[in-house]
């Protein structure tokens, strides 16, 4: 949960980052407004012209991606966290099946020694039979 946590701190100083910038790009369009009336010469309109108009502009669009950006981010980690417990509930899965495979194992050992012993027994009471024939044979021999 640390990495996620990690990424939403992140995502939140980006947030805040976006918001300052914001402030001081509003801050200065305010300036620029309010001392238009008061510096309006040839060089004036030349600086606005090549550099303040412009960087308004860049501003604007910055912004905006700024913001197309934040919000991808915030969905990225609405998806990390959706992983993130998915994560775990994963882990918790494959503990349970770590413990029935064990579980598993065991029986088949079990099975296995089992087996062995119906062979063995197989084997022995075939090994008898000839005694069991040989005294049916006897017994029917009696009593007739």
């Amino acid at each position: 949960m640390e990495d996620v946590r990690w990424f939403k701190k992140l995502l939140s100083n980006f947030s805040d980052d976006i918001w300052r910038m914001s402030q001081i790009s509003r801050e200065l369009q305010e300036y620029r407004k309010a001392i238009q009336f008061q510096w309006d010469d040839e060089a004036s309109r030349e600086l606005n012209t090549r550099y303040s108009n412009p960087h308004e502009e860049d501003d604007k669009k910055m912004m905006e991606m700024l913001h197309a950006q934040e919000k991808k981010l915030d969905r990225l980690n609405t998806h990390l966290i959706s992983l993130y417990e998915i994560l775990i509930k994963l882990n918790l899965l494959s503990s349970e099946v770590e413990r029935l495979l064990g579980k598993v194992k065991n029986e088949m050992n079990r099975a296995y020694a089992n087996y062995d012993v119906y062979k063995e027994n197989h084997s022995m009471s075939k090994s008898q039979l000839p005694k069991v024939y040989d005294l049916i044979a006897k017994a029917n021999s009696m009593g007739s």
